[in-house]
């Protein structure tokens, strides 16, 4: 979702935004939301350009560690470029039925609810995510990829096995360190990897911090990726189509980003030299 030009500029109070545009929401507190976004009441009129934000609609099978993958774009307060609408469910997260079921509904309803019920209107040209492990629903799966060919409103996006797979490439090249994992079954090896994942990288996956070094991923997870009849091989995910979508709204916030965390960790590296003389 683009949210282009909005424009203010000192004034009487009044709504840049008619009742009737698809993109208003009115709340009980007298506010509204402007394509998801808290907008109140102001006394500020059209103007000068002072918002352009996209949204990225994820549905996420899994939970934690995936919602933990994008938060430093919802805890860094100067990233106006893009905003993650994230659901998924608490505890063993979505089925593949219910990322289906979810996606469809939201599409005819053109309204996308978070798991804190957050609200977002879907614009013509958005498209929503629909993250998924291959576990053991790889049948299921395949039998939904066939059935959504002919959809541009949403796109799954597969990790054999799992999410950790994408993860992996954070920090290898290629896949080799999980060549014990082939001869498994399809559920054991997804588990197998989640484990085995702390256990190969020194002090274990830091899930958090894994985006600021997204290039890398991107670049690894394309060039091992494989798949048969549009299904990914093992080993293979379909997370760096995300990833390069919120690299490309970005542009230069992200490098910016991630200079801004190099400072923190240098200042904080300062504090400690000097606590410790």
């Amino acid at each position: 979702m683009k949210i282009e030009e909005l424009r203010y500029s000192k004034g009487e109070s009044s709504r840049s935004i008619p009742y009737d545009s698809p993109n208003f929401v009115k709340n009980n507190d007298g506010s509204v939301d402007i394509a998801g976004l808290g907008v109140e009441e102001t006394d500020y009129t059209k103007g000068s350009p002072f918002l352009s934000t996209r949204i990225i609609f994820i549905l996420s099978g899994g939970t934690k560690r995936e919602k933990d993958y994008f938060r430093p774009l919802k805890t860094d307060g100067q990233i106006h470029s893009v905003k993650i609408a994230f659901r998924s469910k608490e505890g063993q997260g979505l089925k593949p039925y219910e990322l289906r079921f979810l996606a469809n509904e939201f599409i005819e309803t053109r309204l996308f609810v978070t798991e804190d019920n957050s609200t977002f209107h879907i614009e013509e040209d958005d498209i929503i995510y629909l993250l998924q492990d291959v576990d053991e629903f790889s049948e299921e799966i395949k039998g939904y990829l066939k059935d959504n060919e002919q959809s541009n409103s949403y796109q799954w996006i597969i990790s054999n096995p799992s999410f950790e797979t994408w993860l992996f490439y954070h920090y290898y090249d290629e896949p080799s360190a999980l060549s014990a994992g082939l001869a498994m079954s399809e559920h054991d090896r997804s588990n197998w990897v989640k484990e085995h994942l702390n256990t190969i990288i020194p002090g274990g996956v830091k899930t958090t911090q894994a985006l600021y070094v997204v290039e890398r991923a991107i670049e690894n997870s394309k060039n091992n990726y494989s798949e048969h009849e549009g299904f990914p091989s093992v080993y293979s995910t379909q997370m760096h189509i995300v990833a390069e979508s919120i690299l490309h709204e970005m542009d230069e916030e992200f490098s910016q980003m991630k200079k801004r965390r190099e400072e923190k960790i240098e200042y904080y590296k300062n504090l400690g030299n000097q606590e410790e003389r």
